[in-house]
């Protein structure tokens, strides 16, 4: 019987790991990495394969390069699309947690409308800064500043907790920004504040009575805002409890929100829900003036029998979008420009300004997290804000509502 020499494998190196020429013509090499984090774990296995020599030289190099960067055990070597719903889950469990669902679902809904439609087919691990900004750039040339924004953020909160967790080997998101003004595809909706004289006239509008009866039910509702700088949610979450008319005090401790849902069939619907302010900022009190009160006096009357603050004629809580609308519609038989309820708050913290009352104090009033926030909202004109600087009132007036 004819004796068959069997062929040696060649074996080859590259940094310090082996491999090899398979029967079927490709390079491979099997390489065990032990957990960085915890050297008790077995090593994870990773097979890597090459059609040629330097193809197979270059891979164990990268491999080499990455393991020593990190932990590459820990690393997500999933699509964008399957790392979003790990990272939407823990959103999510976090929103339930502490009932605050408002911001978890502007996540869902940028990532599920634009960032993963562009992207979420692509690796996590393979996603670049240059992809990441092409993307925002391109976005933003198509639509305003506050909706790039409303993408940016989600973008870096994410690539920021992959990062954290060790799924990714660099914060790919960190230097990513937003466009040049001018660059924008779409204005930024303006907002303003009401002169002293429009403010006049809306109020006229809101309290107009006909024949002894006042004949917008909501209107009492928006002069309200005009003297406390509620939002549209906190003003419609009110109830009689948070009133404190005896030392003149209003108590912000809630707010309504739209919650995304699904049906079995596959149907998406948003229910209004109450739920804690998003920030512990936005939980206050805010002292009553004499025009607040007046409004409160004047919506007990209406929904006496209701415990919600703004309800509807059978006492229920008034719906988000209802409530913007009327103001509206309002607004349009009047004759007066259209605008929604922000306005509203936007005109109480700028009248609040021009009294003198320092921007710390308004901050506090409004409910924001910061005075940067704040100054977003003061819509003086120059010679307003000239003077307050010339007299140093800014620094030195204390908190007065009249």
């Amino acid at each position: 019987m004819e004796e068959i020499k069997k062929k040696k494998k060649k074996i080859y190196k590259e940094c310090g790991i082996s491999f090899s020429k398979k029967s079927n013509g490709y390079y491979s090499a099997v390489i065990f990495q032990e957990y960085k984090s915890d050297l008790s774990k077995p090593k994870k296995r990773y097979d890597l394969s090459a059609t040629g020599i330097n193809e197979m030289r270059k891979k164990i190099r990268d491999f080499v390069t990455l393991s020593n960067s990190c932990d590459i055990n820990l690393l997500f070597w999933g699509t964008l699309q399957e790392y979003s719903i790990i990272w939407l889950q823990k959103k999510k469990d976090k929103a339930e947690r502490k009932g605050k669902f408002g911001g978890y679902s502007r996540l869902e809904y940028s990532l599920e409308h634009y960032i993963l439609p562009a992207m979420g087919n692509k690796k996590l691990m393979d996603i670049t800064r240059e992809d990441l900004q092409l993307f925002i750039n391109d976005y933003g040339n198509k639509y305003s500043k506050s909706s790039t924004n409303k993408v940016l953020g989600p973008l870096k909160e994410l690539f920021t907790y992959a990062y954290k967790n060790k799924h990714i080997p660099q914060n790919t998101a960190s230097l990513l920004h937003g466009l040049n003004d001018e660059n924008y595809g779409v204005d930024t909706k303006t907002t303003f504040s009401l002169t002293v004289d429009e403010q006049k006239i809306v109020e006229d509008i809101c309290k107009y009575e006909n024949n002894g009866k006042l004949k917008y039910r909501l209107g009492y509702a928006y002069i309200l805002i005009l003297n406390t700088g509620l939002r549209r949610g906190e003003i419609i979450a009110l109830e009689w409890d948070d009133i404190d008319f005896e030392h003149k005090k209003l108590h912000v401790n809630k707010s309504i929100v739209l919650r995304k849902s699904i049906s079995e069939s596959g149907k998406t619907t948003y229910d209004e829900i109450i739920e804690i302010p998003k920030t512990k900022n936005s939980i206050r009190v805010i002292p009553l003036n004499s025009n607040a009160v007046t409004a409160l006096q004047h919506l007990k009357e209406l929904n006496e029998n209701s415990k919600w603050v703004i309800s509807n004629k059978s006492g229920q809580r008034l719906k988000l979008n209802n409530f913007s609308d009327t103001l509206r519609y309002i607004l349009k038989i009047n004759g007066f420009r259209v605008f929604g309820p922000h306005i509203l708050r936007h005109t109480f913290a700028t009248r609040l300004y021009q009294k003198g009352v320092r921007i710390d104090k308004i901050s506090k009033l409004m409910g924001h997290s910061s005075v940067e926030i704040t100054y977003n909202y003061i819509h003086a004109d120059k010679d307003c804000l000239h003077n307050y600087m010339n007299k140093a009132i800014l620094y030195n007036t204390d908190l007065c509502i009249v």
